[in-house]
């Protein structure tokens, strides 16, 4: 790995970002040589999860991991050739074969400071976020409707 990662460096551009996608067997070790090897460089590590099979004696894994080296300027760009809408560059990733309609469950968007260019989080998965809005959207009609049943309740406590 590390002869492939000198290689690596040596054709990557000033500019260019390397993104590497590796399973949980090796990625500390990728992690650790791409530190290493692309000083001066930003190096994050983010896990994918992707769909995966039956499990076998044990425990299945269901996620990869993919490690990005960008420069420590690095500002990704939106494209606007997907679908006639602007779109995050990272918004297509994905080690599977489906994509966030099928599985919203398993598509995370990524964070990145705009100043920094450096990777900052993941956020939550559709299915997170529409579970969200619905318990959101409970509580404000709780609000609106306990005021109305107090109301109700002090006129019939009125009329007895």
């Amino acid at each position: 790995m590390n002869k492939r990662l000198e290689i690596a460096k040596v054709l990557l551009a000033n500019n260019g970002v390397l993104v590497i996608s590796i399973g949980y067997h090796e990625v500390n070790n990728l992690v650790q040589l791409c530190k290493e090897i692309f000083l001066g460089k930003q190096v994050v590590c983010v896990t994918v999860q992707t769909s995966g099979g039956k499990p076998s004696n044990g425990f299945n894994y269901l996620h990869e991991y993919l490690v990005f080296i960008t420069p420590k300027d690095f500002s990704p760009n939106p494209v606007s050739f997907a679908g006639g809408t602007e779109r995050s560059p990272f918004e297509g990733l994905t080690l599977s074969t489906f994509d966030k309609t099928q599985r919203p469950n398993q598509a995370y968007p990524i964070f990145i400071n705009l100043h920094s260019g450096h990777i900052i989080g993941v956020g939550l998965s559709l299915v997170e976020r529409v579970r969200e809005e619905v318990i959101l959207a409970n509580h404000q009609s709780l609000s609106m409707i306990i005021p109305k049943l107090q109301k109700v309740q002090l006129h019939l406590a009125s009329d007895k």
